[in-house]
Parts: structure tokens; sequence; C-alpha cells
């Protein structure tokens, strides 16, 4: 199986991305605990906090996106993928959590929806994610893009990943590197799918 692989200018976008998603979790990240605190009905389980830490990776995405002129295309049951042209390709980073199990990183999936692409489009199409996982303060840990290579069923089932790119982050060389914005979210915030469950 033949695997993709990132041109320098894509990697420098992408670290570039990772700076201004970290800078987002740096700054706002606690709210997600202060929100839990707020009521013990809160801490029931995980889903309350994976649900926070969704909403600000979507804002975070959605910041990095505009420092860089990149699209931020929603998908079926609330998915989202940063969108990128790169020497002919075009790929779609579905922003997805991921777990660290004995040093490999695994991200969930029920179907392989994410393996679909566009058979006329004009350019090389590529499905690759965007995983992240966040540690105990509620802070980006890891943040890597990786093509999705095969889905894998299962109950749930996981995405075959290929090489990762790991992204820890790289401030641009101009000044005013993060502006904080209030702005509401493009997108419903109704998840439904199976990925916004598993993610």
């Amino acid at each position: 199986m033949r695997m993709s692989h990132l041109s320098p200018d894509e990697v420098d976008r992408l670290q570039l991305a990772a700076f201004w998603i970290r800078e987002v979790f740096d700054e706002r990240g606690h709210h997600i605990g202060d929100a839990l605190e707020h009521d013990p009905s809160f801490k029931d389980g995980q889903r309350p906090r994976s649900g926070l830490a969704r909403a600000l990776m979507r804002r975070a995405v959605t910041i990095a996106a505009g420092h860089l002129s990149l699209n931020v295309v929603p998908g079926e049951g609330g998915s989202y993928s940063l969108e990128s042209f790169d020497e002919g390709h075009r790929r779609c980073y579905r922003v997805r959590v991921a777990e660290l199990k004995e040093g490999d990183f695994r991200i969930l999936s029920s179907s392989d929806s994410i393996l679909k692409i566009d058979e006329d489009s004009l350019f090389i199409e590529e499905p690759w994610v965007l995983g992240y996982t966040l540690d105990l303060d509620n802070q980006v840990e890891n943040l890597f893009a990786a093509e999705v290579l095969d889905h894998v069923e299962g109950n749930p089932g996981h995405l075959t990943l290929g090489s990762l790119y790991m992204l820890s982050g790289v401030p641009p060389t101009v000044p005013g590197a993060f502006e904080g914005t209030s702005e509401d979210l493009p997108w419903d915030d109704e998840l439904g799918d199976e990925e916004s469950d598993l993610a």
C-alpha cells in the first residue's frame, strides 16, 4: 500500500496550525475544568468533559484556519476537517480525538466513511486525520497528522493510520501570533454520529 508524504510547505502549515491550536488551549483549556465544577452531574463519566473539549477544539481549529487562510469543512453528524491543497493533492484532515495505548495512537471509528473521496476531483484526494490527546489539565498533549489507510471493523472499529507527523507547533515569524475571538461557531452544536460519540 503506497503511503503519501507531505511536502515541507504542508508540514510548515500544519505546524503553524498546531501553534494556534495549542495557544487556544493554553489560554482557555482551564475553562473546561471550571465548567465541570459547577455541578456534580457534570462529572458523571467522561462525556461532559469530552463534549467541552470537542467544542473548544472546534474553536481552536477555526482560529488556526483563519490565520492560515484554510477552509474548515463541516461533515456528517458534526464532523469537521481542515482542508489544504498541496502540490496537486487535496487533503482533508478530519479532527479526531485519539487514544494512546502502549505507545501507539488509535482513533476509534465505527464506519469507513472517512475513506470516501471524490473520484471526479481534479486533485489527488486523500483522507487524513488531525489527531489529538489532552492531558489531565485539559491541555493539548499530543497533536499529529496521519493519512488514513484503512478501517478495521470492530465494536467499535478503528482507523489504520500511515506514518505520523507529530505537531509540536512552530510560532509564526511575525508579531500578532494569537488573537482571541468570541464569535460563534459556524456549525450546529448538536453532535449526532458515531464519530461525535467517540471523539
